[in-house]
């Protein structure tokens, strides 16, 4: 038995049950998080999504899912790579562009929590290349013209608005935003 993940889930379980201000229909959540049961995951609200924030929480909530957290900030240069670090390699020209955007405008960073919530988050998102995406996901309904292939030929970034962490590197997404001793109640 790992004596440290215990500790942190109580640790987790404390603060969510302030947030929640436990009454009978939210013990359920706090038991099943208490047990390992949900995961804790990264989204973030584009600047061009910010018009349909209301919307895509609802979306996540509807879904089933926990907005535990969030932040409306402009993102740091640091931010952003440690982000989108990625795409100066794959897409070096649009890297420049793309960067100038997301740090000149507001985001809003979400922390969420539910069972399977990374893979739901990455499904409620829609398809990566959001011309590709199904209607009903939030990329499906409110970015369906950005196709990657048209824009990155014209050395253009795709304003597709909303980014879902993929599982391997939704802890860390948390933690740019998040120390783990700063209140999940942080709205």
């Amino acid at each position: 038995i790992n004596i440290n993940f215990i500790q942190n889930q109580q640790r987790l379980c404390v603060l969510l049950a302030k947030y929640l201000k436990i009454n009978r229909n939210n013990l359920n959540l706090l038991k099943h998080f208490s047990l390992g049961m949900l995961e804790e995951t990264f989204g973030m609200i584009k600047p061009e999504g910010l018009e349909h924030a209301a919307d895509i929480e609802t979306r996540i909530l509807i879904a089933g899912l926990e907005i535990i957290a969030k932040k409306k900030v402009i993102l740091t240069e640091n931010q952003f790579e440690r982000i989108y670090g990625h795409v100066k390699t794959r897409l070096p020209n649009i890297y420049e562009a793309m960067k100038d955007y997301m740090t000149s405008n507001p985001v809003m960073v979400l922390r969420v929590i539910g069972k399977d919530a990374k893979a739901r988050l990455l499904e409620l998102r829609g398809h990566s290349n959001a011309a590709d995406a199904k209607p009903g996901t939030i990329r499906g309904d409110y970015a369906k013209d950005c196709d990657y292939k048209t824009f990155y030929a014209q050395s253009k970034f795709v304003k597709n608005v909303f980014h879902a962490a993929e599982v391997a590197e939704a802890e860390g997404m948390i933690n740019i935003f998040w120390s783990r001793a700063e209140s999940l109640t942080q709205s």
